[in-house]
C-alpha cells in the first residue's frame, strides 16, 4: 500500500470530508495520509481491533458478513460519501464486520488512535460522524427490506445505482461474479440481468466492467430503495 502524508490539498473527493468548514478541513487534513487501496484489500476484520480509519476517495469497499455454512455476504458498501472505523465513534475500537475492497481507488488514513482523539476534540467532525452512522443505519434497513422482497431485476438495478453513487463515475470495474457474491445470489441470476440491460442499450458489458449508460432508464424501473438510501445521504450533506 502507497502512502504519502498530507501537507497542503484541494478539497477532498471524500463528501464527510468536504462538508467539513475550512478551518475544520485544515485542522484535520495534517494527521491523514493519502493510500491506494487495492482489490480484496482487507480494512477492517470482524472482532479484531481497528488499526485505522479510511475515508474513500476513489473506488469503494464492501460491508461483509460471513457464517460457515452461508459463506460471505454483503451488507452495505462504503465509497466517498463514507468512512470506515465506526466503532471508534461508539466507542470501542473491535471491528464487527469484515471491510474489504472491492473497486481499486484511493483514501485517505488515518490512525486509529489519531482518529480515535480527533473524534473527542473535532466536535465538527465528531458530529458528522454520529449523522453518517444514522445514514449507514438506513442504508442497512433499506438493503435487508430489498433482499428479502424484492426481485432479483429491482436488486441487480439497486446495486448498480448505488454503486455509480458510491464511484461518482459512469463505469463501475466489477464483474457479474462479484455483484453475485454481493447480493448472495446465483451469478447466473445477476448475468441475465445485466444481459437483459445491455439489450436495452441502459448498459455496456465489457470485461470484469460494467458501464451504465443511461442512469435515468436504470432508476426508473427500479424499486425504491435506492431513492430512500440517496435521500438519508442528501440529508447527511446538506446537514451543515
Amino acid at each position: 500500500m502507497v502512502a504519502c502524508r498530507v501537507n497542503s490539498l484541494p478539497p477532498p473527493r471524500n463528501l464527510l470530508l468536504a462538508s467539513l468548514s475550512p478551518e475544520d478541513w485544515s485542522a484535520v487534513a495534517p494527521r491523514l495520509e493519502r493510500v491506494t487501496l487495492r482489490p480484496r484489500q482487507i480494512l477492517e476484520e470482524p472482532r479484531t481491533e481497528i488499526r485505522a480509519v479510511y475515508f474513500i476517495e476513489r473506488g469503494f469497499a464492501a460491508v461483509q458478513v460471513r457464517t460457515q455454512a452461508d459463506g460471505t455476504h454483503g451488507v452495505g458498501l462504503v465509497g466517498r460519501f463514507g468512512m470506515t472505523g465506526l466503532s471508534l465513534l461508539l466507542g470501542t475500537r473491535r471491528a464487527p464486520f469484515r471491510i474489504s475492497v472491492q473497486v481499486a481507488g484511493e483514501a485517505f488514513r488515518l490512525d486509529a488512535a489519531e482518529a480515535a482523539a480527533l473524534f473527542a476534540e473535532n466536535t465538527a467532525l465528531r458530529r458528522l460522524g454520529l449523522a453518517y452512522i444514522q445514514a449507514v443505519m438506513v442504508q442497512g434497513a433499506q438493503l435487508s427490506l430489498c433482499n428479502a422482497r424484492h426481485s432479483m431485476k429491482h436488486r441487480v438495478r439497486r446495486w448498480l445505482l448505488l454503486a455509480q453513487d458510491w464511484l461518482g463515475e459512469p463505469e463501475i470495474a466489477v464483474s457479474h461474479q462479484l455483484i453475485a457474491g454481493l447480493l448472495g445470489v446465483r451469478r447466473a441470476s445477476v448475468s441475465e440481468q445485466i444481459e437483459r440491460l445491455e439489450q436495452a442499450g441502459i448498459v455496456r458489458q465489457q470485461r470484469a466492467s460494467i458501464t451504465v449508460l443511461c442512469r435515468e432508464a436504470l432508476e426508473q424501473d427500479s424499486c425504491e430503495c435506492h431513492a430512500l438510501i440517496s435521500a438519508e445521504y442528501r440529508r447527511l450533506f446538506t446537514r451543515r
